[in-house]
This record gives C-alpha cells, structure tokens and sequence, in this order.
C-alpha cells in the first residue's frame, strides 16, 4: 500500500480481495456497499499495523475461501 498524507491507499490488496456478490470483481472494482465495507475494514486494519496476510485471515473468516481472487 501507499501513504499520502494520511491516507492510506491499499491497492494491491484491494486487488486480491473479491466483492462477495459481484461475480467476477475485486472490492478494488465495486460500488456496492459491501465492497465499500470491506475497503474501510482493511484501511483500518492497516491503520492499526496488521499485514495483508493477517486481513486476508480475518476476512476468509468472515466471508470464507472464496473471498481471496486468485
């Protein structure tokens, strides 16, 4: 990810991260509310210090395997 400033710009995880109803978009790609959920919930985890491995955990936890595009 990048930092400007203060904001935090995380787009290659962004890009690994699929949109849980869109077929075939990464969060990085969709509009709707759940990617932009899911994009506030990793800027705030990279806020706090975690790695792109420990969200990608936290988020196949919660939406399960599918959830990392290959």
């Amino acid at each position: 990810y990048a930092v400007i400033g203060r904001y935090i710009l995380p787009k290659k995880i962004f890009s690994e991260i699929k949109c849980p109803i869109c077929k075939g978009q990464t969060i990085e790609d969709s509009f709707v509310p759940i990617s932009k959920q899911i994009r506030g919930i990793i800027r705030k985890m990279l806020a706090e210090g975690k790695s792109d491995d420990e969200i990608k955990k936290y988020l196949v936890k919660i939406f399960g395997d599918n959830i990392i595009s290959e």
